[in-house]
């Protein structure tokens, strides 16, 4: 899937990243991280690159 061209907010990017990183390596270490928590993490980064989307990729 392309990127659209469209303005990305590189701070809320760097943001999510940074906390669906550490959702994600807690969760692979000893699952002490709600796996719910990580996949809306990551469809808010879908969100943030693509925009609004009808269904996300982990669907």
């Amino acid at each position: 899937m392309p990127v659209p061209k469209k303005e990305i907010n590189y701070k809320e990017f760097h943001s999510l990243c940074k906390e669906f990183l550490l959702y994600f390596e807690g969760y692979v270490r000893d699952a002490s991280s709600p796996m719910h928590r990580i996949i809306t993490l990551y469809s808010n980064l879908e969100e943030v690159i693509f925009g609004k989307i009808k269904t996300h990729s982990w669907v």
